[in-house]
């Protein structure tokens, strides 16, 4: 292939990486990672995103100038990426801003870069047919994520068959029933749900301009289907987000076509008969079969809960805290954040540290006292907390100048008096691009969301301008001759992000592998596979170091030979982890073990556990585990004062704590003989 050709396949490979990219993203898991969906998902986007963007820049070199598709929407995109940029370089963990949170990645500033290049080039390099064929690779995607899921709720599923070798939905905890509430390939119900709501309007739209019999009956299944699988979710949220983007959906119809509606709806009339049939008919039969069933569960739950455990359960929780509840206290913590760190905020991605040092004590009252919010649940208050009043209105500006822009020409008075496709797909859209934004209020976007988020800006503005108008600038005319040069330079970093990205692949394998190990007991073949994981980490990940520097003291009580060795990978790799992620709680707890096995060793250590764990409760001030661990640790030293006043600490912050509880009764008792 000459560099002449170069730029025909430059656009083929970077529309049908793109294809490949939408097509693959929601349908990919991993049964050997750490995280089963989100983590392999954004693994992908990193690679696809790498292979879009060599082939943007080598197209630059051969043509010797750079175009980019005019727009104004490209200005707020570009503040908003500025503003994740400073975010994430004051921040107060910049490794997880960069890299996101661990397992997920989602969010990090890796991933909005990729991304906002995606939306670059698309916007670029996609022709107005191209962007049909992308839409309707995300149609045909989302209709195979919708089969995949929906036997589930039949006790019929392909996940399990792959992962375990039994088609069997049972393969499942009874917190993650498929039975109940259907996640297909994206892990969770509500994730699914908020990917199907994005992909629904675009079906129907799809289903509206197909000028065929055959294709309407296909889009019309496909639909039915999506839809189907929607409503198995049980999402109230997405359902939230979905009522109010049909609604916006039927709206923007009637302003766009004011006066060929009639002639439009006539047309179309047998499909929308058979859409409201099916749909009134699978909400209202399988809406009613699946309360009855999430009934019985939880009712199964809170009986076993009270058999098991009688004399600690209260009311609370043994029925389990309403969510909209839970919600608000989180959102109250989120804006605690915001009003700490009003202009920057705490750091991309870093709600997971900076919410437990202004978590409200309420939240201890809770069933959900003791788990871990990397999100605030609500996508607009962890912008605000985690990026600032600059990075929440960036974002905002964002949305709005693209809700704008397409409104605006969907207003327009169609010249030809004829239906435009164009126009139908864009309310499809911006239908679709409205569920994201109502139900992220109630929730968090993940990789296959982000993604169509992106994608929908950009492949409306393709087709909404009428002709394509470019931001030129050009390379210096001597810059040809070094093409030979540059470009085998340009494909080698290709590869290595590539290669950067398998690396962070098979160090979480490695990762995985020996908590696998650890939990079965064979801490030294843990050690193995966690100093696998520090070796093979392109970026010294904490959460790596911790769990080795955690086993390694394990190891190190139980052996004698290489006792010192073993001290010294656990003190290592403990202080670096601690150095890179200075706040994060679960690295500050483990190292706090880390340094109790230690003291088995050497009394000193022990001082050193508390030291950490008064770091840890600095950083979470309301949350009542740190001084019970610390009491914990006062008691194997002797010391039974402290051990005592930090139970009663605990208490104070949760009364109902009944370890605590049964602990200082213990201790009290001791203390008296």
């Amino acid at each position: 292939m000459s560099f002449g050709n170069f730029q025909n396949w430059s656009k083929i490979l970077i529309e049908y990486s793109l294809i490949f990219l939408v097509i693959s993203t929601p349908l990919i898991f991993s049964s050997n990672t750490n995280e089963l969906f989100e983590f392999p998902k954004m693994l992908f986007v990193y690679a696809g995103s790498s292979i879009i963007f060599v082939s943007f820049i080598l197209d630059i070199l051969i043509q010797k100038k750079v175009e980019i598709r005019k727009t104004i929407l490209l200005i707020p995109l570009l503040l908003y990426l500025a503003s994740q940029v400073i975010s994430s370089i004051i921040s107060i963990d910049p490794h997880t801003s960069l890299f996101g949170y661990y397992s997920r990645f989602n969010g990090g500033l890796l991933s909005q870069i990729s991304y906002v290049l995606i939306f670059i080039i698309s916007i670029s390099y996609l022709t107005k047919s191209s962007v049909i064929k992308v839409l309707n690779a995300i149609v045909i995607c989302a209709t195979i994520v919708a089969i995949w899921g929906i036997p589930s709720h039949f006790g019929i599923d392909p996940t399990c068959k792959l992962v375990v070798g039994n088609w069997s939905s049972d393969c499942w905890s009874i917190d993650f029933d498929p039975k109940l509430r259907i996640f297909a390939t994206l892990g969770q119900p509500n994730w699914l749900a908020a990917y199907l709501a994005m992909v629904i309007p675009v079906s129907l739209s799809f289903l509206l301009f197909a000028k065929n019999l055959p294709k309407k009956i296909f889009f019309l299944i496909s639909f039915v289907l999506q839809y189907f699988a929607f409503i198995l979710t049980n999402s109230r949220a997405a359902s939230l987000g979905l009522a109010i983007g049909m609604v916006i959906f039927f709206l923007l119809l009637l302003l766009a076509f004011k006066k060929e509606i009639k002639i439009f709806f006539r047309q179309n009339f047998t499909y929308f008969l058979v859409i409201t049939i099916l749909l009134f008919g699978i909400t209202f039969f399988f809406g009613q079969r699946l309360l009855g069933r999430v009934k019985e569960a939880r009712q199964t739950i809170a009986a076993n809960s009270q058999v098991s455990q009688p004399s600690t359960q209260t009311a609370l929780v043994s029925q389990g805290t309403e969510s909209g509840k839970i919600r608000f206290i989180v959102w109250r913590g989120a804006v605690e954040i915001f009003k700490n760190y009003p202009l920057i905020g705490s750091g991309v991605e870093t709600f997971a540290y900076s919410y437990y040092n202004f978590r409200p004590i309420d939240h201890n009252f809770t069933t959900e006292w003791n788990f871990l919010y990397n999100k605030a649940h609500n996508e607009y208050l962890n912008y605000l907390a985690t990026t600032g009043i600059i990075g929440f209105l960036s974002y905002l500006t964002l949305i709005g100048t693209f809700l704008f822009l397409t409104v605006k020409y969907l207003l327009k008075k169609n010249e030809n008096k004829m239906i435009n496709s164009e126009k139908i797909i864009i309310v499809g859209l911006v239908s679709g691009y409205s569920t994201y934004l109502i139900q992220n209020f109630f929730g968090f976007s993940v990789v296959a969301i982000t993604l169509l988020f992106f994608l929908y800006m950009a492949f409306a503005i393709v087709l909404l301008q009428k002709r394509k108008e470019v931001w030129e600038l050009a390379l210096h005319s001597k810059f040809g001759q070094y093409l030979p040069v540059l470009s085998p330079i340009v494909i080698a970093f290709g590869f290595l992000m590539i290669i950067f990205t398998i690396r962070i692949y098979l160090a979480d394998v490695a990762f995985s592998k020996g908590k696998q190990y650890e939990s079965l007991g064979a801490t030294n073949l843990a050690i193995t596979k966690f100093q696998d994981a520090v070796r093979l980490s392109p970026a010294s990940e904490p959460l790596f170091l911790s769990n080795l520097a955690n086993a390694s003291a394990q190891l190190a009580t139980s052996v004698e030979d290489g006792q010192d060795n073993l001290k010294n990978v656990a003190i290592d790799s403990s202080t670096k982890a601690l150095i890179i992620s200075p706040q994060n709680q679960t690295i500050l707890r483990q190292t706090a073990e880390t340094y109790l096995y230690l003291s088995f060793l050497d009394p000193k250590y022990a001082d050193k556990s508390i030291e950490i764990l008064n770091l840890a409760q600095k950083y979470a001030p309301t949350d009542p585990d740190i001084p019970y661990q610390k009491a914990i640790i006062y008691n194997i030293i002797g010391n039974q004062v402290e051990s005592i006043e930090s139970l009663e600490e605990s208490l104070k912050l949760k009364p109902d704590l009944q370890k605590a509880k049964d602990k200082l009764a213990e201790y009290q008792s001791e203390s008296n003989q």
